[in-house]
């Protein structure tokens, strides 16, 4: 498996199970929300009233809209509050679609129309705080100092240093450069910060020294 698969695999297994995470929140909300419910002003639930529907409904809805989840899986670990928000928007619109399309079709009367539009504006709060913080902290929880993959860059000449940018910005996944063995020094830029190492013929001392876990050859 190469570096970048490595990392393919990481990103889309923090994002799966983000979405995972998400989704479970979203339906855990709805169900707090009821229980709640009665101590809220305003707000009238039938005790008789079947909540499992809707809690499809939230579940297909959040289902649906982790494709946009997905599509910011690359910066998922930063996500700006303005991003945050918009994803948040996102999903919860999609999740409106379901709750009152099934409203639609059941033609539902006994469900509290204030109780569903006063829970959808509660999720689109939750989850932009959601999409803010948590995707960073279980970034440093699964990958701790204790999981990183060392990587070590050889090459005959710096040719690499798009690729090598690519993965130092992949940190939050658990890889860490360590630096970069080449026969031609005269190559080498210290641009991105990468510690020149010595040439190749040092491969295996610093695969030891460095306790590395991963070699990437460059233009070998």
């Amino acid at each position: 498996m190469t570096g970048a698969n490595v990392i393919g695999y990481r990103q889309r297994g923090l994002t799966n199970f983000y979405s995972l995470f998400v989704g479970l929140a979203a339906v855990a909300l709805l169900l707090l929300y009821a229980e709640i419910s009665p101590w809220v002003p305003g707000i009238v639930l039938s005790e008789y009233i079947n909540l499992g529907p809707y809690t499809l409904a939230v579940v297909l809805g959040m289902l649906i809209g982790r494709g946009g989840v997905r599509r910011e899986n690359a910066r998922l670990h930063e996500l700006p509050l303005s991003a945050a928000a918009g994803l948040a928007f996102y999903q919860t619109a999609i999740v409106a679609a379901c709750v009152f399309a099934l409203m639609f079709v059941t033609k539902d009367r006994a469900v509290s129309r204030l109780f569903l539009s006063s829970y959808l504006l509660l999720l689109s709060g939750v989850l932009m705080m959601l999409h803010n913080w948590v995707p960073r902290l279980f970034s440093r929880i699964i990958f701790s100092r204790d999981t990183l993959t060392r990587t070590l860059f050889v090459g005959r000449n710096y040719e690499g240093a798009e690729m090598i940018r690519w993965m130092q910005n992949r940190v939050h996944l658990g890889i860490q450069v360590v630096g970069y063995l080449a026969d031609d020094e005269a190559h080498y830029s210290g641009q991105d910060r990468l510690p020149f190492l010595g040439n190749t013929k040092k491969l295996q001392a610093t695969l030891q020294e460095k306790n590395i876990n991963q070699v990437i050859l460059l233009n070998w």
